[in-house]
């Protein structure tokens, strides 16, 4: 959903860190290159320079685990100065208590939570901006639930009732 953004608004970039599940050490040609699959993505020197690099300082974060792959970084980037926007429903824990636990040790560092949708809103601004309108339909459409504002004066009037 976040990633389908950088489709279409040509403004966004994306960082991605694939954390592949095993249950064997990584084998590497040389033991001294590190280990590629941090939980903290902001541990990995590699990933902080590319971050860097695009010379941003407001960061939209979404990962696998609340608590772990998202929490960890995000605190380290808010360390740095960063703005650091967690994309809560792009994101989950290991239970519920985890993921609110988590984002909540985020906001009170300084995060700024917000939805796949606002970021995609926040992107868009406004229907002038027509050759992005169409990849912003179709990810609400295919993401979201349309229906709701689709049909909005049927509903005001049912509540009238």
């Amino acid at each position: 959903m976040v990633s389908q953004a950088t489709k279409y608004f040509r403004a966004a970039r994306l960082l991605c860190r694939l954390i592949p599940v095993t249950t064997k050490q990584p084998q590497t040609k040389n033991q001294n290159e590190g280990n590629k699959y941090e939980i903290n993505s902001w541990e990995d020197q590699e990933f902080v320079a590319a971050v860097k690099a695009t010379g941003r300082k407001k960061l939209i974060m979404c990962a696998l685990w609340t608590e772990a792959c998202l929490l960890f970084p995000a605190l380290d980037a808010l360390s740095e100065g960063y703005e650091v926007y967690p994309v809560t429903d792009a994101v989950g824990g290991t239970s519920p208590e985890s993921h609110r636990a988590a984002l909540e040790r985020m906001i009170h560092a300084g995060a700024k939570p917000t939805t796949w949708i606002s970021v995609h809103c926040e992107l868009q601004r406004d229907w002038a901006r027509a050759n992005t309108v169409p990849g912003f339909v179709q990810a609400v459409v295919e993401h979201g639930r349309p229906g709701w504002f689709l049909n909005l004066v049927e509903q005001r009037q049912r509540m009238k009732k």
